[in-house]
């Protein structure tokens, strides 16, 4: 089930000829949801956490952080093959250039449609800083954006007043290539919910139910009116550079 929303249904770049589902999944899309929020948290918590140790050193980190996801397949010993989420990542120092998350966003969308007009392009290699290992059949799934901003306060407020990296708040934005839209808030001591908000729903019959969530929708002058655009932009130009890898036939149309 897709939940209608203000700025009417996300694009879905799997259609026609998409490749974003290898053969063999073992999860349907709400499972699969549920596996990239896992792997979303993870990473915004130890964002938070990196975040919090270099916070006043030359190398402090900026308040936001890419991932570029990828459905794998996993064969582990005594367990038979299952889906996996795989992330390739990118941090970024602080500096007043990375702080406008839809700035951001922008601009790395500017960056990947020049690698499309060059033909093509693998985010795990060109546009991440490090990735989780993946196998050949791995399809990228979207973009997930680690940040430290959040209803308590941008990060350069939060961290003056943090005590350790455990009070530290986050929120995932992520953007699926099915037009899956999920937002992830983890909380801190600092009035943040620690809920999730989606525009498909998340319960499972069987497997990892994922209950605590809320349908995703939109206020005038929310913030989302800006990030999800831009998001979606960056979305976009990655499928369409991986898709010039996978079929290059394209290349010369």
């Amino acid at each position: 089930m897709a939940y209608e929303t203000r700025h009417g249904q996300a694009r879905d770049y799997r259609a026609p000829g998409g490749h974003a589902d290898p053969g063999g999944a073992t999860v349907g899309p709400a499972g699969f949801a549920n596996l990239v929020l896992l792997r979303m948290r993870e990473m915004n918590s130890r964002h938070g956490m990196h975040a919090f140790e270099l916070r006043n050193g030359p190398n402090a980190l900026g308040p936001h952080a890419l991932a570029f996801l990828y459905r794998d397949t996993a064969h582990e010993p005594g367990r038979p093959p299952h889906d996996v989420v795989r992330a390739a990542t990118r941090l970024f120092r602080d500096s007043p250039d990375v702080r406008d998350l839809p700035d951001l966003l922008h601009t790395l969308a500017g960056i990947a449609r020049q690698y499309v007009l060059r033909g093509g392009f693998d985010a795990r290699t060109v546009m991440a800083h490090r990735s989780d290992p993946t196998s050949a059949q791995a399809r990228y799934v979207g973009v997930g954006v680690s940040s430290l901003d959040t209803v308590a306060g941008p990060w350069s407020q939060v961290r003056s007043q943090a005590g350790n990296a455990l009070d530290v708040p986050g929120r995932s934005w992520i953007h699926l290539v099915d037009g899956t839209r999920l937002i992830l808030d983890r909380g801190g001591p600092f009035g943040v919910v620690g809920v999730t908000y989606s525009s498909r729903a998340l319960e499972v019959s069987q497997g990892m139910p994922y209950t605590a969530w809320r349908p995703l929708g939109y206020r005038t002058g929310d913030l989302s009116e800006v990030v999800w655009p831009a998001l979606e932009s960056l979305v976009g130009e990655v499928w369409r550079g991986a898709e010039l890898i996978a079929n290059p036939i394209r290349r010369h149309r």
